[in-house]
Parts: structure tokens; sequence; C-alpha cells
């Protein structure tokens, strides 16, 4: 899954993530990098999908 952020698809959500936050591509890069481990976790995806999806 790491490998995705230098693909093609991978700049393209890059790029299109820093335009919707008003933030720079390599600030971007950098916190989906850092947040990729923790979103990869199945417990902390489940709580993820709890908090944004109220389940």
């Amino acid at each position: 899954m790491l490998n995705l952020l230098p693909s093609h698809i991978g700049k393209t959500l890059i790029q299109l993530l820093s335009q919707k936050t008003g933030q720079s591509t390599d600030k971007t890069s950098n916190v989906l990098l850092q947040a990729m481990p923790l979103l990869l976790e199945p417990c902390n995806a489940t709580r993820l999908q709890k908090k944004v999806f109220h389940l």
C-alpha cells in the first residue's frame, strides 16, 4: 500500500488532497505517509470507520 503513493494514482491522490486542503503536495504526502500505517491496522480502520460513519 505504501508503494501506492509514488505511483501515478498516488500522485493524483496527493495532488487532489493538496488542492482540497490548501496544503502543499509535500506536506500532504508526508501526512499520508505517516498516517498510512495507522489506517492500515485493522483495529484502527474499524475505529476510524465508526467515527467517520457513526457506526
